[in-house]
């Protein structure tokens, strides 16, 4: 199996600081969420990760890819992403990566790794590709990826979520 890089949101929920899927989160809290990948218990990366994103095609339509990101001896994590090579590594606070669990209600395998952010090497290069090409990065796709999803949005919370 192969890892794959998420799109999180850094929450406390029960006085627990952890990441959580978007969709899980009540409306009024902040919806913005980073990119993170699953590590080992020593903050390693592992030696591959899908990436995937879309295509923005208009009226609604998007196409959808992913492409392999594999870590560089120098600490990078590479993809290529519509022939552009990009480069992403752990976001660091004070030196340390900045790693969580997830706390949220969904399941993917990688949600038993901790979570580690990860950023661009240039953050212009990212909204080049948005605003040249339409391409937003979107990490792995809940709808068809998570556990969970229909039962949580037919719960009270996933109710109140998508009202």
């Amino acid at each position: 199996m192969m890892h794959a890089a998420h799109y999180l949101t850094l929450v406390t929920l029960n006085s627990r600081k952890g990441w959580a899927a978007p969709v899980e989160l009540p409306p009024e809290q902040p919806q913005d969420g980073v990119l993170v990948v699953p590590v080992s218990p020593q903050f390693d990366f592992f030696p591959q990760y899908r990436l995937d994103w879309s295509i923005y095609r208009g009226s609604g339509r998007y196409d959808d890819f992913h492409g392999t990101m594999q870590p560089s001896a120098s600490g990078w994590l590479k993809v290529l992403i519509d022939g552009q090579s990009i480069k992403l590594r752990k976001r660091l606070i004070d030196g340390q990566p900045h790693c969580f669990r997830y706390i949220g209600t969904l399941t993917h395998n990688d949600f038993a790794f901790p979570l580690c952010e990860i950023e661009a090497e240039d953050e212009k290069v990212l909204d080049d590709l948005y605003d040249k090409k339409k391409i937003i990065i979107s990490g792995c796709e809940p709808d068809s990826e998570y556990g969970g999803l229909t039962q949580f949005l037919a719960s009270p919370a996933g109710k109140e979520r998508i009202r």
